[in-house]
């Protein structure tokens, strides 16, 4: 029996791709990663967000808006 860790179509970014993709400085997205906020895999120095954990993180950050009363 041969066990499988990841999907067969996961996809990882680096941190520099989605600061690039959220145009927001690198420095932001390292501190989303160390603080937890944004989930991410560490292997050896780099690391690795999954483009699952980033949708979901993308998703969960937008701001509702006001209700109009």
């Amino acid at each position: 029996m041969q066990s499988k860790v990841l999907p067969n179509n996961q996809k990882f970014l680096g941190i520099k791709e989605i600061s690039e993709i959220l145009n927001v400085p690198y420095r932001t997205v390292y501190r989303w990663v160390t603080s937890g906020t944004l989930p991410a895999y560490k292997f050896g120095s780099t690391y690795r967000i999954s483009e699952t954990d980033f949708n979901s993180f993308f998703i969960t950050s937008k701001i509702k808006e006001p209700s109009k009363d």
